[in-house]
């Protein structure tokens, strides 16, 4: 069985503050050329408590794609947090993108 590729889009985040006052973006993980068994997507261990996933792991089959919600739920304004994408060691850098 071919194992597929998976992509992430975009390459890099910036959060938008929502209607409800929180931080969001959405990035879309999507498996290329087969089946991705066991994705996961990685948040930094000094942030877990500041940044919260939708399905941040799963499985995909050849072609599918996953929307991921990114939240920042804690108080903390970081500069940049890097998430982690497996397979492949796929890094996704994330920032606030302020208005302006």
């Amino acid at each position: 069985m071919v194992t597929g590729t998976l992509t992430v889009s975009p390459a890099s985040l910036g959060l938008k503050l929502s209607l409800s006052g929180l931080w969001t973006g959405t990035l879309i993980l999507t498996a290329h050329g087969g089946p991705v068994s066991g994705y996961h997507v990685a948040v930094p261990v000094p942030l877990l408590q500041d940044l919260t996933l939708s399905q941040a792991s799963g499985s995909l089959a050849a072609g599918q794609s996953v929307r991921i919600t990114v939240t920042a739920v804690g108080g903390a304004l970081f500069s940049t947090a890097l998430l982690t994408v497996s397979p492949g060691g796929l890094t996704v850098p994330v920032t606030y993108q302020l208005l302006g």
